[in-house]
């Protein structure tokens, strides 16, 4: 994606908007003014959804306070309304809940907006929070008592979960849909999501085949307003989804650098973003926008899920920039050029049909390459462009071309791919690193994205050790700065001994976990210096070599081998 010139494309193309006056001082961000949320408006839609406008006491978001509720639903339709200019739509669903040993029936909806593209759209790109909430973790210190009776009668305003999110999404409705952005894009607020995540079930229910072929992705945005040391945000993503992460991560880094992104990759299944992975007649890419959480997705913000999940505990600044990096990164497609990339998450390696989060396999599984190229541009490509893809294959067996062919480019967002079927483990054990390019004729390309790498390691085959080496081949420098490297099929063991070419011994070494040195499977590299400390230098010349090899069963094997030093 050329971001370089897309933050130039973006400032000229944002003029159509009003300059506004922001609410506090602005973050150090690369957005143009134009596409920076407004933390007045933030802070008001985040006051409105936690606190009763005419009490100004903490109010419940809770689904089965219906009431309660359908008023802020119908606010928020209306804002929708008048800030996309398009009718929203009302989608009812029925909830089931069993209390003391009774069923009761509540009704929860979800509210949609989809500002369609004024020219071509290549599909329809989501961008969603939830608008309820829920206050189970509170404990009264004088009493115990159980959420399912209390929620009747105590709060539940939800100003971090999920009234940051919500007001994100507005601000977004309100800075975008005047934009001409080359897809449509959906604004949709869930409800029920506290109940697991049952309006965005609802929703993707109702995604048919027509649905899924336009879907270009989904923008979750949840809980955005806390952070515990300075600020920074959070991407929850899956494999088909990591080129949306990544492309959000990239744009953060370059329009604001001391935002400190991690990426969760897989995700957390509890999240709205998990159901659109979940769809039955298959997965659709989604991904969360957060505040910083735990490495596994676990929420560290501390009155998460209580009635003291209050406005004064929001940090709006934090909130602003999650924001504003939201809209900058939606509003940066608007007339960029059409740009063929070769992302790193888009070349995904499958087993048995299937993406798999490990890049451990065992021999007898299936193994495909599925390499897309992707539009990261907001053009579709000029007629008569052409990509050329070809694919390398490196492992002991050396370095071999699997693939090369021509593709047609495609639309925003879009991709074209081929499946390479690899075979079922003849070959390929030990190591595996697979290489794709891209070459591009016909339209402007920005050669920085065209290449892409993904490794994955196969077990179980007949030989446990698929390569050995040392390098660099032939050793021409101080030995100790050398390494030995050695390409196997699961962790092992082994002793090593050098020889020079009259049989000499020269030096021996052990490598393994029992010695500090553990030997994974796969293909690691150690230093010759820490194997051989006694071994500074050696005379220009053949040298032989020894290793007995201890797999995770005790079997043992020998291998030998030979390297040459020149100084």
């Amino acid at each position: 994606m050329k971001l370089r010139s897309i933050l130039l494309v973006i400032a000229g193309s944002l003029a159509i908007f009003p300059v506004m006056e922001a609410g506090r001082a602005a973050s150090d961000m690369n957005v143009p003014a134009e596409a920076m949320a407004d933390i007045d408006s933030l802070e008001a839609m985040v006051r409105y959804l936690s606190l009763d406008p005419s009490t100004s006491q903490p109010r419940s978001r809770y689904v089965f306070r219906e009431s309660e509720l359908s008023l802020i639903a119908d606010s928020l339709a209306a804002r929708l309304e008048r800030y996309t200019g398009v009718a929203a739509t009302r989608q009812s669903f029925e909830i089931k809940w069993r209390f003391d040993d009774h069923d009761s029936t509540f009704t929860g909806e979800n509210i949609i907006c989809r500002v369609e593209a004024t020219g071509h759209s290549s599909g329809v790109l989501l961008l969603t929070a939830h608008f309820d909430a829920i206050a189970h973790r509170s404990y009264p210190e004088d009493e115990e008592w159980e959420w399912d009776s209390a929620w009747v009668h105590v709060e539940a305003p939800g100003a971090d979960d999920n009234g940051t999110g919500v007001a994100a999404v507005m601000e977004a409705a309100r800075l975008l849909s005047p934009l001409d952005l080359p897809f449509d894009l959906e604004f949709v607020l869930f409800s029920g999501e506290e109940l697991g995540k049952l309006g965005s079930i609802y929703y993707v229910s109702l995604c048919d085949a027509d649905c899924a072929d336009r879907h270009l992705g989904v923008i979750n945005v949840d809980m955005i307003g806390y952070s515990d040391n300075g600020t920074g945000a959070a991407v929850m993503s899956d494999f088909r989804s990591g080129w949306l992460a990544d492309l959000i991560i990239e744009y953060a880094s370059i329009t604001d650098p001391s935002l400190e992104v991690s990426l969760i990759k897989p995700g957390p299944s509890n999240w709205d973003h998990a159901s659109f992975w979940e769809r039955e007649e298959g997965r659709l890419p989604a991904i969360t926008l957060a505040e910083p959480l735990e490495a596994t997705g676990s929420i560290i913000y501390p009155h998460y899920h209580t009635v003291n999940d209050l406005i004064e505990n929001v940090d709006f600044d934090q909130t602003r920039r999650i924001a504003s990096l939201i809209n900058g990164f939606i509003a940066s497609f608007v007339g960029s050029p059409a740009e063929n990339s070769m992302l790193e998450a888009d070349l995904l390696v499958l087993v048995n049909g299937a993406i798999r989060h490990e890049n451990v396999f065992q021999a007898g599984e299936e193994i495909s390459l599925r390499p897309r190229v992707r539009n990261t541009g907001g053009t579709p490509p000029p007629e008569g462009a052409v990509v050329r893809l070809d694919v390398w294959l490196v492992n002991a067996g050396g370095r071999k071309r699997i693939y090369s062919d021509d593709l047609s480019p495609a639309d925003p967002l879009r991709f074209s791919h081929v499946d390479i079927p690899l075979g079922t483990g003849s070959g390929l054990g030990g190591e595996n690193v697979v290489t794709a390019e891209i070459t591009v004729s016909g339209m402007d390309d920005d050669p920085s994205d065209n290449r892409a790498s993904v490794s994955f390691i196969m077990e179980g085959t007949s030989n446990t050790i698929e390569n050995h080496h040392f390098i660099p081949h032939p050793v021409n420098r101080p030995f100790s700065e050398a390494r030995f490297c050695i390409n196997s099929t699961e962790e092992v063991s082994l002793s090593l001994e050098l020889f020079t070419l009259e049989g000499d011994l020269i030096g021996n070494a052990q490598l393994g976990a029992g010695v500090g040195s553990p030997v994974p499977s796969g293909l690691s590299c150690h230093s010759c210096g820490d194997m051989f400390p006694g071994i500074t230098a050696l005379a220009s010349g053949i040298y032989m070599y020894r290793m007995v090899v201890i797999g995770g069963d005790g079997r043992r094997s020998q291998h030998h081998g030979r390297f040459a030093v020149e100084r």
